[in-house]
């Protein structure tokens, strides 16, 4: 017992500095970790570290604790108990105390002798069996510690790969604003480069658009002129100019006709049949194309004889001199008269306030293409129908009620369409080879939308050389648009025709089809 009290004091001071040791080691992970906290933000990552940094430091030391205390109850057990009577030998021990007591009779110390160790027996199994209790919860303490400590280890682990699967979604979100922050900034640039090419566009299409209107004013003067010219050499008596115009214009069909023979002799076989091998014969064709070069002839002749001519001629009640020969002017206009009558007629909603003189207007057509050959044939294409399509064609070879009545029965009010309209008047001069044709459109004066190009059908036509008119109802010849959308006037002016109004085309109509004779009838 004397020898046990010093190392007990010993054991005491090293928990003592085991416990101080402990303690520093707590507030100095305390510390570090109000230092790395301090003024930082942590991310979610992070937080769970720490948290499970603290979890495992917790537990260690809880059981460094377990560790301390055990270990000092243990030796305080230990000390507590004295094990030494039972190491000693039984004579030795009864020596002693006969030695002491010395009076006391031996019986009576071998009595209190075995009363005394089998109270010390009793005390040491009964401390022996708390001691094993005790150190088997120990134990089992310890297997649970170990067991939690394995469990926070494992979904410390669990947290620190979800972070790292956050981390990784953070920055594929952050990859993907800089990839849409990139796209705004490139659609940002290319608005910028639309708005500078619709500016310049616009310039352009203002530029276009006087250049248009001065063609167009100065294409009107031109035809004001040559419209004013027309009616003095009328009024004077000059038909030869008027009949030496038909005559160039015959020259040019009488070309373009040559010229499709000889494409059509190249490329079709000869397979045809007699009509058509009789019309199409090139020496017929030659001499027709030679008279009429010696009729163009005769009439420049005559013109220039009218111009030299100085006389007098009552005209309205005016008296105007003569002064030489008196010539008498030919007794007949030679206007050839058309084989076919091809007429483009719009009928679409923009058409519905004038549809009336619309109707007047084909009908006056078809009585001057049918008074003097019942067997003209008239086709007719009529556009901007309603529920039916674009372009409807009918065809006649002689005068009907059907003819004129057929454009009542057509459904008005759709969309103006002279692309297809001007396409199928292509296909029918292209497949047509009658001597003598004639184009008539009627429409209104303003103009249309078009997102499709006219110039190549509108130049196909031209080449083909057919006399064409048109006829605008209601209203004054209008410029193109700003985006260039085409009127009736501008159409008429690309396949090299004229343009007559509601006013004009009646007093028109009759040389266009060669019927005014005023110098004698027709034979």
């Amino acid at each position: 017992m004397e020898n046990s009290a010093p190392a007990a004091k010993r054991q005491d001071a090293n928990d003592a500095s085991e416990k101080d040791a402990l303690m520093q080691r707590r507030q100095s992970a305390s510390s570090n970790a109000q230092l790395h906290d301090n003024g930082v933000k942590l991310t979610i990552p992070e937080q769970v570290n720490k948290t499970a940094t603290h979890c495992y430091q917790w537990l260690c030391s809880l059981w460094e604790r377990f560790r301390v205390w055990g270990m000092h109850w243990l030796r305080w057990l230990l000390t507590e108990l004295d094990f030494s009577p039972l190491a000693e030998h039984p004579q030795k021990g009864g020596v002693a105390e006969n030695s002491k007591t010395g009076s006391q009779p031996q019986g009576q110390q071998v009595d209190g002798r075995g009363d005394e160790n089998a109270h010390r027996e009793d005390r040491s199994s009964t401390l022996g069996e708390d001691m094993r209790r005790k150190l088997e919860w120990l134990e089992s303490e310890l297997k649970n510690t170990r067991n939690d400590n394995s469990r926070l280890r494992q979904e410390t682990e669990d947290a620190r790969k979800e972070s790292v699967q956050h981390h990784g979604q953070i920055q594929g979100l952050h990859k993907r604003l800089e990839d849409l922050l990139a796209d705004k900034a490139l659609l940002y640039s290319k608005l910028k480069t639309a708005d500078e090419r619709n500016a310049t566009l616009r310039s352009d299409i203002l530029s276009r658009e006087v250049e248009l209107s001065l063609s167009q004013s100065s294409q009107q003067a031109l035809q004001l002129s040559f419209d004013t010219k027309l009616s003095e050499s009328e009024a004077l008596g000059e038909a030869p100019a008027i009949d030496l115009f038909h005559a160039k214009q015959e020259i040019a069909r009488l070309e373009a006709q040559i010229a499709r023979e000889l494409r059509a002799s190249e490329t079709t076989p000869a397979s045809r049949n007699d009509d058509e091998e009789l019309y199409s014969d090139p020496s017929l064709v030659r001499s027709l194309y030679l008279n009429a070069l010696k009729r163009i002839s005769e009439l420049e002749d005559r013109n220039l004889t009218l111009k030299g001519l100085v006389g007098t001629k009552k005209t309205n009640g005016v008296k105007t001199e003569w002064n030489g020969e008196n010539v008498r002017p030919p007794t007949r206009r030679s206007v050839a008269r058309p084989d076919h009558v091809i007429i483009c007629i719009d009928i679409s909603h923009g058409m519905h306030s004038v549809l009336p003189s619309v109707k007047a207007t084909y009908k006056k057509i078809l009585e001057h293409a049918f008074a003097r050959n019942s067997q003209t044939k008239v086709s007719v294409i009529a556009h901007g129908c309603r529920g039916f399509p674009s372009s409807s064609v009918k065809a006649w070879d002689h005068p009907t009620n059907a003819s004129t009545d057929w454009l009542n029965d057509l459904p008005n009010g759709g969309t103006t369409d002279y692309f297809n309209c001007l396409t199928a008047v292509s296909n029918l001069i292209s497949g047509d080879t009658s001597a003598n044709k004639k184009i008539f459109i009627i429409g209104h004066s303003m103009y249309w939308y078009s997102t499709k190009d006219l110039s190549p059908v509108c130049q196909h036509i031209k080449a083909e050389n057919v006399p064409a008119h048109a006829i605008m109802v209601g209203g004054v010849p209008a410029t193109r648009s700003a985006g260039g959308d085409p009127t009736i006037n501008w159409i008429t002016k690309a396949i090299g025709g004229e343009t007559l109004t509601e006013a004009s085309y009646l007093a028109a109509l009759p040389g266009i089809f060669g019927l005014d004779e005023p110098y004698g009838g027709v034979d």
